[in-house]
């Protein structure tokens, strides 16, 4: 009996330990976002909503502080600009506004992101090495920068906005699950090597104007 007891409690707290946790904030000042999250909420948060508007710093708060995120939506956010060291670089940068900040999203394992809504740009490095496997891409992005996505070998599949002109260098390197892309005819730029090492590539539409 004891031992059944045991086994039971065993199962009940490892399921506890995999239990989904939602929250959505509001951020009113960028740079905040820490301080209106607790130590425990940091740690155990799974799935986040952020509405308001952030900066680099709350991007860094997700990255380096919420060790169990898999899921981010932050498609009813705005970003602005920035300028310190206490931003996603880890050094003094300035971070220009509707940009995603660089190595936002480095080395971390999120799963799902939605990107804010009015962004113009996804900055170089911003999901390196990530276990990202899906990313949503709003219409208002014009530039992927250099290897944005470089080692993100999880990710099976991209949707890329008609309103993107730019691809820069190796942005989609070693992504080895990559199976298809479609390149939507805005793009004018691509640079070299951008699906390098992508061995499970087998479909790359490219469409260009007459």
């Amino acid at each position: 009996m004891k031992k059944t007891t045991i086994i039971v409690l065993m199962l009940f707290i490892s399921a506890l330990g995999k239990a989904t946790i939602n929250k959505s904030v509001n951020i009113a000042i960028p740079g905040t976002l820490s301080s209106v999250l607790t130590a425990n909420e940091k740690s155990t948060i799974t799935n986040l909503t952020v509405t308001g508007t952030l900066d680099a710093r709350d991007y860094k708060t997700m990255r380096d502080s919420m060790t169990n995120l898999k899921y981010i939506d932050l498609s009813n956010s705005t970003v602005s600009g920035y300028t310190g060291d206490n931003g996603t670089a880890g050094s003094s940068q300035t971070y220009p506004a509707n940009l995603i900040p660089y190595e936002a999203y480095w080395s971390t394992t999120f799963n799902t992101v939605k990107l804010p809504s009015l962004i113009t740009e996804i900055e170089h490095n911003t999901f390196y090495m990530g276990e990202i496997n899906s990313v949503t891409i709003p219409s208002t992005v014009t530039k992927i920068g250099y290897s944005a996505f470089m080692n993100c070998i999880g990710l099976t599949d991209i949707i890329l906005p008609s309103s993107l002109t730019q691809i820069d260098d190796a942005a989609f390197q070693n992504c080895e699950s990559l199976q298809s892309i479609i390149i939507p005819p805005s793009v004018t730029t691509l640079g070299p090597a951008i699906f390098g090492y992508c061995g499970q590539l087998r479909n790359i539409t490219l469409h260009f104007y007459d």
